[in-house]
């Protein structure tokens, strides 16, 4: 092994210790024969690709690399300065040199998408001289999609409005797809972590507060489990509440007792009010608008699929014909349940859809068919008639969000808003997950849905015939075949709640001291340098143990999520920082701010859990 990548692989050790581990394992395992380091005309480095079947190249000019990627940047689109920019391909410097030359305000996110050219680069390129560059932000290699998230929430967090991606022209020549691949997975993460921080502001914490407030409620209704492939065979109709399915409420109505129908949240309104009765609803949403749906309407003799996070008053109100199932990421379930495989434990999306295609694939069906799910708005309709659970305001809010397009199942166009192209994306992306599943979409004027077959309701219907398995029957199973959990069971949910509850009150104390050093550190700056960066020193060490702990990285992140953003795109400030008085009033205040609603939020959660517990009792059970 060279000096050189000896030294690039101890540089990268220290900077990613977990793309060091990576890189150490691809070399371990991979032959990179094809990939070279060549001379150029002019004597400086080339990287020479020669890959079986397809067209060897070389990464730069034959004759003068540096030269021809200084004319490239300076022949570049102008970007304005102060941009954050995801350089796609570092190969062997080069272009990153030239391009920081000519655009000295711009902070550089470098993507290396081949890990094989990436690591014959680390025999010759200084790692060093590249990541300690004042212009370099960060450096992800590979097409691990856990790799490309790290960099788009990297990305989307410190990154300011003006965000462009430049490519390296040897990968658009090399691979354009991959190339295009890449820009798409970036404008869908970007969106989604967008979306993801909007919700945390609006309901994200009141998601996680009824999920507590739902406890008891979950521990005495029946879980999904008993109807595990009780469907098997039959086909599932599930339908959403878009703007086309007041063109199927017809047909809907005339074979409503041939298919098992599923109510996806809010359709539930437009249903009941042309007659139509599903076998199940399937309900998830967390705001009070969903509440408004109950409370309207008399549903309770129709069984009712729920997940935990559901609005806590629909509960309160309503204690027959409910189910339940659980959203793997929501952490209070992950602590406090005992679930295995078997447990009904569904993927979250942004649309309770997505929650009603798992709930019938797991009951057995085979074939799902699509009504009333535009994921767009034709015509700029948000809803079918029928639907009025959203205020006027909500609606025109709605309405100002619509100002992008889709590709429709006719091939034209739709409008829609970033939120709904990242729900489409969602049941896109599940759909993907069962090949083994048959998927239709009837929707006339819809989005095209990507792992779907477009019929018209009306072929479809009279291909269905009748599944002989009506509604009665489907209540006959639930109570036949769901069960209540043991008291065994629910005495161990308890005691985890009891011990999660303990592990909360042990991170209060450790942020109480945390919060007793940094108090001290604005004075100690000024008077005692020494001591000050022996504080500064214990402050990381006692902070990093909060929030590098398995508590804080799942219940207290998800339940501060919308404050770690912010503190989030603070926090890397304190450690650029290299003044000793600045940096001190930097941790005291960035640091300072969060703990101090941390220690806000904390007895908010542990009071909650306080309540399940005394709830969770059995004598009352």
């Amino acid at each position: 092994m060279s000096n050189m990548l000896q030294e690039n692989l101890e540089t990268l050790r220290k900077y990613r210790v977990d793309l060091y581990e990576k890189v150490a394992t691809f070399m371990e395992k991979q032959n990179t024969s094809d990939i070279s380091i060549v001379l150029a005309a002019n004597g400086t480095l080339n990287l020479f690709i020669n890959s079986e079947g397809e067209q060897s190249l070389y990464m730069y000019s034959k004759y003068n690399p540096e030269h021809e990627c200084q004319r490239w940047s300076e022949s570049s689109e102008p970007i304005q300065q102060d941009s954050y920019i995801i350089m796609y391909g570092l190969g062997l410097g080069y272009h990153f040199n030239a391009y920081i030359t000519q655009n000295r305000g711009h902070q550089i996110y470098i993507y290396e998408p081949e890990l094989s050219i990436f690591v014959e680069s680390l025999k010759v390129i200084s790692l060093q001289s590249v990541i300690e560059h004042s212009n370099f932000r960060y450096l992800a290699v590979g097409e691990d999609p856990m790799e490309q998230e790290q960099l788009f929430f990297l990305f989307h967090i410190y990154a300011s409005e003006s965000k462009h991606i430049v490519a390296i022209p040897f990968y658009m020549k090399k691979n354009i797809a991959q190339y295009e691949q890449f820009t798409e997975k970036l404008r869908i993460g970007l969106s989604n972590h967008l979306s993801s921080e909007q919700y945390a502001k609006s309901l994200g914490k009141f998601t996680l507060y009824n999920t507590l407030r739902n406890f008891t409620s979950i521990i005495n209704t029946p879980s999904l489990a008993g109807m595990r492939d009780r469907l098997k065979g039959k086909q599932a109709v599930i339908i959403g509440a878009g703007p086309s399915l007041e063109n199927e409420i017809d047909l809907l109505k005339s074979i409503q007792d041939q298919v098992f129908l599923i109510a996806a949240g809010s359709s539930i309104q437009s249903l009941l009010s042309h007659g139509i009765e599903p076998h199940l609803i399937v309900s998830m949403d967390a705001g009070k608008f969903n509440y408004n749906i109950f409370k309207q309407n008399d549903l309770n003799h129709i069984p009712l699929l729920i997940i935990p996070q559901i609005h806590y008053e629909i509960l309160k109100e309503r204690t027959e014909n409910v189910i339940h199932s659980f959203f793997s990421h929501d952490p209070f379930i992950k602590y406090c349940f005992d679930l295995n495989d078997d447990d009904p434990l569904f993927v979250g999306t942004h649309s309770v859809t997505g929650t009603a295609i798992q709930a019938a694939i797991y009951m057995g069906c085979d074939k799902i068919i699509l009504v009333g799910q535009d994921l767009s708005f034709p015509n700029k309709l948000l809803y079918a008639e029928g639907t009025n659970h959203l205020t006027a305001d909500a609606l025109k809010n709605d309405q100002l969000q619509i100002t992008e397009a889709v590709v429709n199942v006719k091939g034209g166009f739709n409008h829609t808003s970033a939120k709904m192209k990242i729900t489409l994306n969602d049941i896109e992306n599940l759909i993907a997950l069962y090949p083994d599943t048959s998927f239709i979409n009837t929707t006339i004027n819809g989005a095209r849905i990507q792992g779907t077959t477009w019929l018209p309701l009306s072929e479809v219907a009279s291909l269905i015939g009748n599944i002989g398995y009506n509604k009665e029957e489907f209540k006959r199973d639930i109570s036949k075949f769901t069960y209540a959990y043991s008291e065994e069971y629910k005495t161990q949910v308890r005691d985890n709640c009891q011990l999660l509850l303990q592990q909360l009150v042990e991170i209060e104390k450790q942020v109480i001291k945390v919060e007793a050093l940094l108090s001290k550190l604005p004075e100690l700056s000024r008077t005692n340098q020494n001591k000050c960066m022996k504080f500064i020193r214990d402050i990381e060490t006692q902070w990093g143990q909060v929030v590098h702990s398995s508590l804080f990285k799942s219940i207290i992140s998800e339940w501060m999520k919308s404050e770690l953003y912010a503190y989030d795109r603070q926090v890397d400030s304190i450690a650029k920082e290299v003044n000793l008085i600045p940096k001190s009033n930097l941790m005291d205040e960035i640091v300072g701010t969060f703990i101090t609603k941390l220690k806000k939020e904390l007895p908010i959660i542990m009071r909650e859990i306080r309540i399940q517990i005394d709830k969770i009792d059995l004598r009352e059970l």
